[in-house]
């Protein structure tokens, strides 16, 4: 008789994902009876506040900050440096040598 190509392992590994599967729609269906008792249906809004976390209340407008649109950068600025620089044959090819930056 050939022997079984299913090992512990992998009996295992499906195992655990069938585990976890069954409680994802056990936690799903919970939160659906949840909803039906209580009316609710979750966060209608979410809000984020300045420290990245999100929260059902929305934040104070007396904490708002104006920005000025024009002083927003979309891209980063262009450097215009210079080099300058002497070649020099190599061992395989030409080298830069004696790079400087001109201002």
């Amino acid at each position: 008789m050939a022997k079984s190509q299913q090992t512990f392992n992998k009996s295992e590994k499906e195992k655990k994902r069938l585990k976890k599967r069954e409680d994802k729609r056990k936690k799903m269906e919970a939160r659906k009876a949840e909803a039906k008792e209580t009316g609710k249906k979750g966060i209608e809004f979410a809000y984020v506040d300045h420290f990245g976390n999100l929260t059902d209340t929305p934040p104070d407008p007396s904490q708002k900050l104006k920005v000025d649109i024009e002083s927003i950068e979309v891209s980063v600025p262009k450097t215009l440096d210079r080099v300058s620089f002497e070649l020099e044959k190599g061992m395989k090819g030409m080298n830069a040598v004696k790079v400087t930056i001109v201002k």
